[in-house]
Protein backbone atom coordinates (compact mmCIF):
# COMPACT_ATOMS: atom_id res chain seq x y z
CA UNK A 1 0.00 0.00 0.00
CA UNK A 2 0.87 3.37 -1.10
CA UNK A 3 0.77 6.29 1.73
CA UNK A 4 0.22 10.15 1.15
CA UNK A 5 0.35 13.15 3.39
CA UNK A 6 -3.40 14.28 4.04
CA UNK A 7 -3.13 18.39 2.92
CA UNK A 8 -1.35 19.78 5.66
CA UNK A 9 -1.62 17.91 8.31
CA UNK A 10 1.00 15.72 8.66
CA UNK A 11 -1.50 12.72 8.87
CA UNK A 12 -0.20 9.91 6.84
CA UNK A 13 -2.85 7.54 5.45
CA UNK A 14 -2.96 5.08 2.55
CA UNK A 15 -4.18 5.84 -1.03
CA UNK A 16 -7.27 3.63 -0.71
CA UNK A 17 -9.42 4.12 2.27
CA UNK A 18 -12.44 1.95 3.96
CA UNK A 19 -15.36 3.66 3.36
CA UNK A 20 -18.67 2.87 5.88
CA UNK A 21 -21.47 3.75 4.57
CA UNK A 22 -22.47 0.27 3.82
CA UNK A 23 -21.99 -0.29 8.42
CA UNK A 24 -25.19 -0.84 9.97
CA UNK A 25 -29.00 -1.61 9.26
CA UNK A 26 -30.55 1.01 9.23
CA UNK A 27 -34.04 2.42 8.54
CA UNK A 28 -35.53 3.87 5.20
CA UNK A 29 -33.02 4.52 2.65
CA UNK A 30 -30.24 2.77 4.36
CA UNK A 31 -32.41 -0.49 4.13
CA UNK A 32 -30.84 -0.55 -0.08
CA UNK A 33 -28.00 0.73 0.66
CA UNK A 34 -26.43 -0.47 4.31
CA UNK A 35 -26.92 -4.31 5.41
CA UNK A 36 -23.42 -5.75 7.36
CA UNK A 37 -23.51 -6.37 10.56
CA UNK A 38 -20.89 -6.26 13.48
CA UNK A 39 -19.51 -9.49 11.90
CA UNK A 40 -19.07 -8.64 8.61
CA UNK A 41 -17.72 -5.29 9.39
CA UNK A 42 -15.14 -6.59 11.82
CA UNK A 43 -14.34 -8.87 8.57
CA UNK A 44 -13.75 -6.13 6.25
CA UNK A 45 -11.81 -4.07 8.30
CA UNK A 46 -9.84 -6.79 8.95
CA UNK A 47 -9.02 -7.79 5.15
CA UNK A 48 -8.25 -3.57 5.12
CA UNK A 49 -5.86 -3.71 7.41
CA UNK A 50 -4.23 -6.77 6.28
CA UNK A 51 -3.85 -4.90 2.92
CA UNK A 52 -2.43 -1.63 4.59
CA UNK A 53 -5.67 0.89 4.51
CA UNK A 54 -5.06 2.87 7.76
CA UNK A 55 -8.29 5.17 7.60
CA UNK A 56 -11.86 4.23 7.59
CA UNK A 57 -14.78 7.12 6.61
CA UNK A 58 -17.96 7.37 8.24
CA UNK A 59 -20.61 10.08 9.05
CA UNK A 60 -23.19 10.22 11.78
CA UNK A 61 -25.95 10.17 9.46
CA UNK A 62 -24.99 6.60 8.19
CA UNK A 63 -27.71 3.95 9.14
CA UNK A 64 -28.64 6.53 11.74
CA UNK A 65 -25.36 6.22 13.81
CA UNK A 66 -24.98 2.61 13.24
CA UNK A 67 -22.06 2.97 10.62
CA UNK A 68 -20.29 4.79 13.51
CA UNK A 69 -20.91 2.10 16.35
CA UNK A 70 -20.09 -0.77 14.23
CA UNK A 71 -16.87 0.96 13.40
CA UNK A 72 -16.30 1.63 17.24
CA UNK A 73 -17.12 -2.28 17.64
CA UNK A 74 -14.55 -3.37 14.85
CA UNK A 75 -11.60 -1.15 16.24
CA UNK A 76 -12.21 -3.06 20.04
CA UNK A 77 -12.14 -6.13 18.82
CA UNK A 78 -9.29 -6.25 16.18
CA UNK A 79 -7.34 -4.09 19.06
CA UNK A 80 -6.72 -0.80 16.79
CA UNK A 81 -5.96 2.34 18.37
CA UNK A 82 -5.18 5.21 16.31
CA UNK A 83 -1.33 4.09 15.64
CA UNK A 84 -3.07 1.30 12.79
CA UNK A 85 -6.15 3.11 12.30
CA UNK A 86 -7.41 6.40 11.51
CA UNK A 87 -11.16 7.30 12.30
CA UNK A 88 -12.87 10.55 9.82
CA UNK A 89 -16.50 10.97 10.26
CA UNK A 90 -18.91 13.74 9.08
CA UNK A 91 -21.72 16.34 10.65
CA UNK A 92 -24.35 18.46 8.62
CA UNK A 93 -26.86 15.81 7.73
CA UNK A 94 -30.17 14.91 10.05
CA UNK A 95 -30.05 12.47 12.92
CA UNK A 96 -32.91 13.15 14.66
CA UNK A 97 -36.63 14.54 14.38
CA UNK A 98 -35.69 17.64 16.08
CA UNK A 99 -35.30 21.25 14.55
CA UNK A 100 -31.53 21.31 15.95
CA UNK A 101 -30.86 17.82 15.14
CA UNK A 102 -29.81 18.75 11.92
CA UNK A 103 -27.21 21.43 9.88
CA UNK A 104 -23.88 23.20 10.54
CA UNK A 105 -24.66 25.35 13.40
CA UNK A 106 -23.25 25.60 16.59
CA UNK A 107 -25.59 23.12 18.81
CA UNK A 108 -25.75 20.09 16.40
CA UNK A 109 -21.91 20.14 15.95
CA UNK A 110 -21.14 20.32 19.56
CA UNK A 111 -23.60 17.61 20.70
CA UNK A 112 -23.19 15.53 16.90
CA UNK A 113 -19.34 15.23 17.68
CA UNK A 114 -19.73 14.10 21.52
CA UNK A 115 -22.18 11.22 20.12
CA UNK A 116 -19.86 10.54 17.34
CA UNK A 117 -16.78 9.95 19.72
CA UNK A 118 -19.44 7.65 21.67
CA UNK A 119 -20.32 5.77 19.33
CA UNK A 120 -16.85 5.06 17.30
CA UNK A 121 -15.30 4.73 21.42
CA UNK A 122 -12.53 7.34 21.02
CA UNK A 123 -11.75 10.68 22.57
CA UNK A 124 -11.47 12.51 19.44
CA UNK A 125 -11.73 11.98 15.82
CA UNK A 126 -8.90 12.05 13.01
CA UNK A 127 -10.87 13.82 10.43
CA UNK A 128 -14.25 15.69 10.73
CA UNK A 129 -15.75 16.57 7.46
CA UNK A 130 -18.48 19.15 6.54
CA UNK A 131 -21.16 16.92 4.94
CA UNK A 132 -23.15 19.40 3.22
CA UNK A 133 -23.65 22.96 2.97
CA UNK A 134 -25.72 24.93 5.34
CA UNK A 135 -27.14 28.13 3.37
CA UNK A 136 -28.92 28.91 6.67
CA UNK A 137 -25.58 29.46 9.14
CA UNK A 138 -22.72 31.51 8.21
CA UNK A 139 -19.81 29.33 7.23
CA UNK A 140 -18.04 31.55 9.72
CA UNK A 141 -19.65 30.28 12.22
CA UNK A 142 -19.20 27.04 11.09
CA UNK A 143 -15.38 27.51 10.99
CA UNK A 144 -15.08 28.89 14.38
CA UNK A 145 -17.12 25.86 15.90
CA UNK A 146 -14.75 23.06 13.66
CA UNK A 147 -11.51 25.10 14.45
CA UNK A 148 -12.55 25.13 18.41
CA UNK A 149 -13.41 21.64 18.42
CA UNK A 150 -9.52 20.82 16.57
CA UNK A 151 -8.07 23.34 19.22
CA UNK A 152 -9.84 21.25 22.11
CA UNK A 153 -8.20 17.93 20.43
CA UNK A 154 -11.65 16.37 19.85
CA UNK A 155 -10.49 16.16 16.31
CA UNK A 156 -7.21 16.17 15.02
CA UNK A 157 -8.26 18.33 11.74
CA UNK A 158 -11.18 18.89 9.50
CA UNK A 159 -12.32 19.17 6.22
CA UNK A 160 -15.76 19.50 3.78
CA UNK A 161 -17.36 16.73 2.12
CA UNK A 162 -19.90 17.10 -0.85
CA UNK A 163 -22.86 14.93 -0.59
CA UNK A 164 -23.50 15.63 -4.55
CA UNK A 165 -22.10 18.62 -7.32
CA UNK A 166 -26.09 18.82 -7.82
CA UNK A 167 -26.11 21.17 -4.26
CA UNK A 168 -23.38 23.17 -6.14
CA UNK A 169 -24.83 24.40 -9.18
CA UNK A 170 -23.82 27.59 -10.82
CA UNK A 171 -27.21 29.33 -10.20
CA UNK A 172 -25.92 29.16 -6.16
CA UNK A 173 -24.66 32.21 -4.96
CA UNK A 174 -21.40 31.30 -2.85
CA UNK A 175 -19.59 34.07 -0.67
CA UNK A 176 -19.10 31.37 1.76
CA UNK A 177 -15.84 30.46 0.07
CA UNK A 178 -14.40 33.95 0.26
CA UNK A 179 -15.45 33.83 3.93
CA UNK A 180 -12.90 31.07 4.53
CA UNK A 181 -10.30 32.04 2.85
CA UNK A 182 -10.36 35.52 4.74
CA UNK A 183 -9.95 33.68 7.67
CA UNK A 184 -6.62 32.01 8.42
CA UNK A 185 -7.40 29.35 11.46
CA UNK A 186 -10.08 28.10 9.39
CA UNK A 187 -8.61 26.50 6.29
CA UNK A 188 -10.10 23.04 4.76
CA UNK A 189 -7.51 19.94 5.18
CA UNK A 190 -9.01 18.03 2.48
CA UNK A 191 -12.42 18.04 0.30
CA UNK A 192 -14.13 15.39 -0.39
CA UNK A 193 -16.16 15.40 -4.02
CA UNK A 194 -18.71 12.82 -4.67
CA UNK A 195 -17.04 10.01 -7.27
CA UNK A 196 -17.13 6.39 -7.68
CA UNK A 197 -14.59 3.89 -9.43
CA UNK A 198 -16.53 4.39 -12.70
CA UNK A 199 -18.29 8.30 -12.44
CA UNK A 200 -16.12 11.26 -11.93
CA UNK A 201 -17.79 14.43 -11.94
CA UNK A 202 -15.27 17.93 -12.49
CA UNK A 203 -17.52 20.03 -13.41
CA UNK A 204 -18.96 20.77 -10.25
CA UNK A 205 -15.27 22.28 -9.30
CA UNK A 206 -15.68 25.27 -11.67
CA UNK A 207 -18.95 26.24 -10.35
CA UNK A 208 -18.81 26.27 -6.81
CA UNK A 209 -16.11 29.23 -6.40
CA UNK A 210 -14.72 26.38 -3.81
CA UNK A 211 -10.47 26.56 -3.90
Amino acid sequence: MDYCTLGRSGLRVSRLNLGAMTFGTGTGIWQSIAALDREQTTRLVALAVERGVNLIDTADAYSQGQSEQRVGEALTALGLDESRMLVATKVRLRTGPGPNDVGLGRSHILRAVETSLKRIGRDHVDLLQLHDRDALVPLAETCARSTTWCAKARCATWARAILAPRNWSARTPSPQPATARALPATKFTTRSPRATWSTRSPPWRASTGWP
